[in-house]
């Protein structure tokens, strides 16, 4: 038994790829979980609309500009140009002074609006300003009345997800992870046991072009990852009721998306010489995916250099693009960035995959 141990431990040692998912793979995750992952962003953008002049206004807004390690303030003339900012995507909120009048001891005419694509992160916003505004206001409305007071704001809405549904917001992710995983297991695992058995050398026979066999695969894995696709949406769209807007810009970003993810896949079976060796590839692809992409945590709360790594993650563009489009209703304008980006990364890993496959065989 002694001797099998031994033995099997050789083994793992000898391999590399095993060894450092086994050793340098929960360091990693600690460092992740204990320093850079955060469930919200540190700075949130509002905007302020005041249509009064009054003491208690004045402190209002002054209150949450001395926030400054939660909010990032900009004043704004109209409430229309504080929802465009806010459809944008330039705020996260927009606190609307209308009156300042109190009525049994409550501060009635502020209005809230909170942009809750991301249910925990509006709700954290959400509680900093009524701390900050009831912290601001309490001194000048005792200067003015004996009455005992704490603030309640009039309306407090959310842009977007009036339900804070989190089905809503975690379910672009889950497309993305499950299309991601779908094309790596697909284009990696065939094409390395395709190698393996020696189906290359019968392929290659063939009157056709190196480009066109691999144009065939691709195509094949793509059909099979548009399926996917639909199949995924529509079920979370009938059972969660996850809304599904701008259908044309997402389908273009779903298109590249899919298209990239097939290229990593095509990728690691080309360095992999073993199915082992393309699965754990696959394992080391999808969790930074999973981590970095914005799928759980906002990548705004990550530290710099984190954020530069999740940039270089296909899934960070398919995720912002999705929740633009299906949550956020937005349109060519806001996704034009992420589409641009996936169609880069497709053209760039396609390259790559082709002279390497064909450097290989």
């Amino acid at each position: 038994m002694i001797n099998i141990m031994v033995n099997e431990f050789r083994q793992l040692i000898a391999d590399k790829r095993v060894l450092g998912l086994l050793l340098g793979g929960p360091v990693v995750l600690v460092l992740l979980f204990g320093w850079a992952l955060k469930l919200t962003s540190p700075i949130a953008k509002i905007a302020v609309v005041n249509d009064v002049s009054s003491p208690v206004a004045t402190a209002i807004a002054k209150g949450i500009k001395g926030e400054t390690s939660k909010f990032a303030v900009t004043d704004v003339g109209t409430m229309k140009m504080a929802r465009e900012s806010i459809a944008s995507g330039k705020v996260n909120g927009i606190v609307h002074i209308t009156n300042t009048k109190i009525n049994h001891g409550n501060l009635s005419g502020v209005q809230i609006l909170i942009n809750g694509t991301n249910p925990a992160e509006a709700r954290t916003i959400q509680g900093n300003l009524i701390g900050a505004i009831d912290e601001a206001t309490i001194p000048v409305v005792l200067n003015h009345s004996k009455l005992a007071f704490s603030f309640k704001p009039e309306v407090v809405r959310y842009a977007f997800n009036p339900k804070l549904s989190y089905s809503w917001y975690f379910l672009p992710g889950v497309l993305g992870i499950l299309i991601l995983q779908a094309c790596l297991v697909i284009a990696s695992m065939s094409l390395v046991r395709e190698k393996e058995q020696g189906s290359w050398d019968q392929l290659l026979a063939l009157p056709v072009s190196f480009f066109s066999i691999l144009m065939g695969k691709m195509m094949t894995y793509l059909t099979l990852g548009i399926v996917d696709a639909v199949f995924i949406t529509a079920l979370s769209h009938f059972w969660f009721r996850m809304p599904v807007h701008s259908l044309p810009y997402a389908g273009l970003v779903f298109l590249f998306f899919i298209t990239s993810s097939i290229f990593l896949g095509m990728l690691s079976s080309a360095l992999a010489a073993n199915q082992q060796q393309a699965l754990l590839s696959a394992v080391f692809i999808l969790v930074p995916s999973l981590l970095l992409s914005g799928f759980v945590f906002p990548i705004g709360s990550m530290p710099s250099v984190i954020q530069d790594i999740s940039h270089l993650i296909p899934l960070t563009y398919f995720i912002n693009g999705i929740r633009s489009t299906f949550i956020e209703q937005r349109g060519w304008g806001a996704i034009s960035s992420d589409l641009f980006v996936l169609i880069a990364f497709s053209v760039l890993l396609g390259s790559v995959v082709f002279r390497l496959i064909r450097r290989r065989i």
